[in-house]
Formats: C-alpha cells, sequence, structure tokens
C-alpha cells in the first residue's frame, strides 16, 4: 500500500497522473505544457528546499543577469570546501535513453540534458568566476562543482560502454570551471 501512495505522489507520479488527467479530456496541447512546466517549477524548488537541509550549506536561488534577463542554474550551493552548481530538470528519459547504446542515444541526451551541462553550468561558473556584479555574493575561492538533478533516474548514463557517445563523465567543457 505504502509503495502505491508513494508512486502517486512522488514528481514521476504525479507527472504521469497529470498526464493521463490532461490526454482524458480534450485540452489542447498548451494545457498539459502549462501542467509540465508547473510540475517543473515545483520541482526546482523541491531541490532548493532538500538543499536548504544541508548542514553549513549556504544556499542561493537563480541569478538574473544581462540586457535580456539571462538566468544562471537554479541552485548554488556555497559549502566550506566548494561551490555546487545545481540544476533541477525534471525531464524524463525517453525509451531511446532508456534502451540504453544506440545511434540515437547521443541526440536524446543531449536533447535531455545538452542544456543544463553544456551551457547553464559552464556559464555560471564564468560569471562566479568572473566576478559579475550579480554573482558577487558567491565566493570564487574554491573549487566549483556543477550537477544535474532529474526527476527520474537516468540509470545508463554514467556507465563505461555510453560515455563515448554522451562525452567524458566528470569533466567540463574547455570553456567551462
Amino acid at each position: 500500500m505504502t509503495s502505491a501512495v508513494l508512486g502517486k505522489v512522488s514528481p514521476m507520479g504525479l507527472y504521469y497522473t497529470g498526464q493521463d488527467h490532461y490526454k482524458k479530456r480534450d485540452d489542447d496541447d498548451q494545457t498539459l505544457l502549462a501542467f509540465t512546466r508547473d510540475l517543473g517549477e515545483l520541482f526546482e524548488q523541491y531541490v532548493g528546499r532538500h538543499l536548504c537541509l544541508l548542514p553549513g550549506a549556504e544556499v542561493h536561488s537563480e541569478i538574473v543577469y544581462g540586457r535580456n534577463g539571462e538566468k544562471s542554474i537554479d541552485w548554488i550551493v556555497v559549502l566550506p570546501g566548494l561551490v555546487l552548481l545545481v540544476e533541477a530538470k525534471a525531464f524524463r528519459p525517453t525509451a531511446d535513453l532508456r534502451l540504453g547504446p544506440q545511434q540515437t542515444f547521443p541526440k536524446e541526451l543531449n536533447t535531455k540534458l545538452g542544456k543544463a551541462i553544456g551551457k547553464q553550468i559552464p556559464n555560471t561558473a564564468k560569471l562566479i568566476r568572473e566576478r559579475h556584479p550579480k554573482s558577487a555574493h558567491v565566493p570564487d575561492d574554491r573549487p566549483m562543482f556543477g550537477i544535474v538533478v532529474t526527476t527520474e533516474r537516468y540509470h545508463l548514463v554514467k556507465s563505461s560502454g555510453l560515455r563515448p557517445a554522451a562525452g567524458p563523465c566528470g569533466t567540463w567543457p574547455e570553456n567551462g570551471p
């Protein structure tokens, strides 16, 4: 009984419940998109609340900077020995990602996580390292690491057979931190 309830109230369970609800109605796709966007924002806040539970952590929400209102990653966690850059993504792995190595794997992985790994985390690290005025409250004197937190596991993403397709795990693009 408990696992059935937890399956319904988890982010993944809520996604499927909402998807079923909006597909049964004659709503347009915009309603489903609004639901998934709202679920993503709630997941982002959920991640932030949990980060605030880390002992000794100073947690900052995203930074809005630039003339066009560009945004950093979702959460910046300052710890005594490092700065952790956290991006929350409410994406689910597609069937192609769950099935493992195949021709579409790199494209699917890039579609789901590429922006976070290749753009958002490195751009935020650059803002901090270059002492942008909006990020001046974040120390730049310690190691910086970035992670992407997802609502559902990407089980195979770190397996040795997929590393060539996904790019080197644990390394940054050339212009990253």
